[in-house]
């Protein structure tokens, strides 16, 4: 839900909520000629809903988890300035593990293991 939130409002890639996730690439598309496509809520609805499920019939999902990762969104992340002092860090990763507690709340991370099956 934060992730939604911090992406959502102050991020400048769009989340895509609402936007169609094609699995391949449709037909005529050409990767000389790609156009921008950014969707930062994907992973959460590849892998937290059912839409997709059988499009993950060939893996193992053998970890899915969110993550708060605060101390990162407010580090600024690659490009914009950090907001908390450095010497704060420690704290940050207090917050991080209490808020980990209730991942649907606090989560704007997350992360995915995946273990291809062979038959």
């Amino acid at each position: 839900m934060l992730g939604f939130v911090v992406f959502g409002l102050f991020h400048h890639e769009p989340l895509g909520m609402k936007d169609p996730i094609h699995w391949s690439a449709p037909d005529g598309w050409n990767p000389d000629i790609i156009d921008y496509y950014a969707a930062q809520a994907n992973a959460s609805r590849i892998f937290f809903d059912q839409e997709f499920k059988n499009h993950l019939s060939q893996w193992n999902v053998k970890t899915k988890r969110r993550l708060s990762a605060i101390s990162y969104v407010l580090s600024g992340g690659y490009s914009k300035p950090q907001l908390y002092p450095t010497v704060a860090f420690p704290m940050m990763r207090v917050i991080d593990r209490i808020c980990d507690v209730i991942p649907a709340l606090f989560s704007t991370r997350l992360v995915v293991v995946l273990e291809k099956v062979t038959f």
